[in-house]
Parts: C-alpha cells; structure tokens; sequence
C-alpha cells in the first residue's frame, strides 16, 4: 500500500510539472515577441491553447495570421485610387498580402512535420510572410495610411509568434 500512495505522490507531481511546463510555455514565446499582449491574447481566447505543445500553438496563429493578411489585402483595395504611384503601391501591397497568406497555408502542412527540412522550411516560410509585410510597409514609406499600417502591423506581430515558435521546433 505504501508502495502505491509513493507512486500515486510521485504521478501526481510529475503531472502537476508538466501542466505548469505547459502553461508556461505561451508566456516564454510571447515574451519574445515585439507585441507580447497581443500574443498571449491571441493564443489563450483559442480554445485548443490549453496544455497545448508548440504545434498546437503554430496552428493556432496560423489559423489566426490567414484572416489578418486578407484584412491587409482588404484594406489595402480601398487605397487604390489617387495618382498612378498610390494605385500602384496600393497594388503592390495587395499582392505581398497574398503570398504572406500563400505562405501561411504553406505553413500550416509544415508544422504539423517532426521533419529537420521542413520545420527549417516552416521558419523560413514564416520569415518571408513578415518580410512581405514589412516590405508594403516600406513600400508607402511616411505616407502609408494608418489604417494599413495598423492591419499590417497585427498580422505581422502575428506572423512573428510562428517565427519564434519555429525555432523552438
């Protein structure tokens, strides 16, 4: 009996750890990122958060950074009127907004790899879904409207939580 009361204390707090490791574990990748409010916010309103692993917590930005980088396509539409060089950059950040989204539906088969070549692939693919927002951002430079600047700034403090969670993989 003794011997089964020790096993049941010691399952107990192997449990307990591991729950804690857990939870911990949203709190240690948005502490690394440029809007940590925004990602635990984002990662603990989903449902699947709870005691999830690094995968879990890929697809569920994942599944939130698709929406974001259409919303930057939306609202970049709106700004296509004006000289020639607003519809052009309004243009051109509708097109980056669409591979971002190309390459986060990429993402989403490459998270669920245990695979070297392809979680390097996830983080590389992560990397130039940012980058192709931050280039819509340099693309309007100063007179970029507030309003896709905001949009693009969500979805990419959104894409970066999968660049960190790729290099924990």
């Amino acid at each position: 009996m003794a011997l089964s009361l020790d096993y049941l204390a010691t399952l107990s707090l192997a449990l307990t750890f591991l729950c804690i490791c857990k939870a911990d574990l949203s709190g240690k990748i948005c502490s690394q990122v440029s809007n940590p409010s925004l990602c635990k916010r984002t990662l603990t309103s989903d449902p699947r958060s709870r005691g999830a692993d690094l995968r879990v917590l890929g697809e569920i930005i994942i599944d939130k950074s698709i929406p974001a980088t259409v919303l930057v396509k939306n609202v970049s539409k709106k700004y296509r009127k004006g000289s020639a060089i607003d519809v052009s950059r309004a243009d051109e950040c509708i097109e980056l907004a669409g591979d971002s989204g190309d390459a986060l539906i990429e993402c989403k088969s490459l998270i669920k790899s245990r695979d070297r070549f392809n979680i390097s692939t996830l983080g590389v693919r992560a990397s130039a879904a940012m980058t192709d927002l931050e280039t819509c951002n340099d693309d309007y430079g100063p007179k970029e409207p507030a309003e896709i600047k905001r949009a693009t700034g969500i979805a990419r403090d959104l894409i970066e939580v999968l660049v960190v969670i790729a290099s924990y993989l």
